[in-house]
């Protein structure tokens, strides 16, 4: 009955209905190197023809800009409406590909680069991501260090200048304050009629907090 009713609350006024997915987990499966994780150029197509049928159609993902705008396959001369977000909303990708970014919390670049490398040094068979200003630190290549990226991650955090997240066999490090999903949820709900967020992981929960704070028509 749930998803009956979800696919027509879509149907009754697609112009006007919002769909945002993340993309690591749901658009795309959980793989071991997440530099593989794409979509085949059948699912791409899809997704973009499904953009011109709603009024916003919108991946959102911690991943940079310019690995979405590649691996969605933005384009000028193609045929879309598809739009996306990176870095939980840092970074704006428009129809036709173009990338906008706010560097707002460039400034942490250099101290989140540093505790990369160290992360490296401490877990050489994990898989240390840097996302900008956020830095994912992976242990699906290597359980064993679990205990050691986990303590690490935390340690760093006690500053209060970086904030701490757990994922799916992972943890990341990001500047305090720094702008989530939720703010991409929030930014289209007050003109849909009706919207939805589809995620998988912990970074996502705050995107359905901002769900439930509008309550008139989610």
């Amino acid at each position: 009955a749930d998803e009956r009713d979800f696919i027509e609350a879509f149907a009754k006024d697609p112009s006007r209905a919002t769909l945002l997915v993340d993309y690591d987990g749901t658009l795309t499966p959980i793989v071991t190197d997440p530099d593989a994780a794409s979509l085949g150029e059948t699912e791409l197509e899809l997704l973009h023809r499904l953009s011109e049928g709603l009024g916003v159609l919108a991946i959102v993902s911690g991943r940079p800009g310019e690995f979405l705008r590649e691996r969605l396959g933005f384009s000028p001369g193609r045929q879309s409406r598809l739009l996306a977000f990176g870095r939980g909303g840092l970074d704006t990708i428009a129809p036709d590909g173009t990338l906008t970014k706010d560097g707002s919390f460039d400034r942490f670049l250099p101290h989140l680069h540093a505790l990369a490398q160290e992360a490296r040094a401490l877990a050489p068979g994990s898989y240390i991501e840097e996302k900008g200003v956020v830095v994912t630190f992976h242990w699906r290549r290597s359980p064993a260090d679990e205990a050691a990226l986990t303590a690490f991650a935390s340690e760093r955090a006690r500053s209060g200048e970086l904030a701490l997240r757990a994922g799916k066999q992972s943890v990341e490090l990001f500047p305090a304050g720094l702008p989530t999903k939720a703010a991409v949820v929030r930014r289209f709900a007050t003109d849909a009629s009706v919207i939805a967020y589809l995620g998988d992981d912990v970074g996502d929960v705050e995107a359905f907090d901002a769900l439930d704070e509008c309550t008139d028509h989610c």
